[in-house]
């Protein structure tokens, strides 16, 4: 999964296109200009931590925030240095709770 969503005023605004594929998160800050790409940690093929950091070296970077049913803990320590804006977890995700997490 991952979503491409707007931020108006520090709340996460409306969904503005989804994929299946880092290929389609990719394409999307040329396409559909999102504020925020969310990304599973899990995508099919190039997983979601690679995609933030390819999407964080494009010409317009997009903040990405990670999600999975995978714990924090168990992601790679290093997992923040390279367009990863912050973590929710599967269990907690709402537009609130990533509006927070990018507000703080």
């Amino acid at each position: 999964m991952a979503e491409l969503g707007g931020i108006a005023g520090g709340a996460v605004g409306a969904v503005v296109g989804s994929g299946e594929a880092a290929s389609e998160a990719l394409a999307a800050p040329a396409t559909d200009r999102p504020d925020l790409v969310l990304l599973d940690v899990n995508l099919p093929g190039i997983d979601g931590i690679e995609t933030a950091a390819r999407i964080d070296r494009l010409a317009r970077p997009v903040r990405g925030v990670l999600t999975s049913t995978t714990a924090a803990s168990d992601l790679p320590a290093d997992v923040f240095d390279g367009g990863v804006s912050g973590f929710v977890p599967k269990s907690e995700l709402s537009p609130d709770s990533v509006g927070e997490l990018l507000a703080g």
